[in-house]
């Protein structure tokens, strides 16, 4: 059963998240490569400098909005998982509709951690 689910949501060794929840998974697996690589791109760009960054940050680099908002979910956990950031603490972001939202706010990882 597990196979079929897997291959239902699309996951594979390109696609897989580790220690994901399989919606958020599933999202990174359907989000357009070029979406995805634009998005790791600039975040590698923005953890090089060693200065904590938000989502806003990413968004300020020219990261155009996805079609659909829970791929932001799957890009955050993607640079999580591929140990480019991790998450130091969290601040507020006013989002498009002008509603205030907490936001992780990210840093490079630090040599040595897990």
């Amino acid at each position: 059963m597990t196979d079929q689910l897997d291959r239902l949501l699309k996951i594979d060794d390109q696609s897989h998240l580790p220690g994901a929840p399989r919606g958020l998974a599933a999202a990174w697996a359907y989000t357009p490569r070029e979406w995805q690589d634009r998005g790791l791109q600039i975040a590698r760009n923005l953890a090089a400098t060693g200065h904590p960054f938000t989502v806003a940050d990413i968004q300020k680099q020219g990261m155009p909005e996805p079609a659909a908002h829970h791929y932001w979910g799957g890009l955050m956990t993607a640079i999580y998982n591929l140990r480019i950031a991790e998450c130091v603490g969290w601040a507020s972001h006013h989002d498009s509709y002008g509603r205030e939202r907490p936001v992780r706010v990210w840093q490079r990882r630090q040599e040595g951690t897990p």
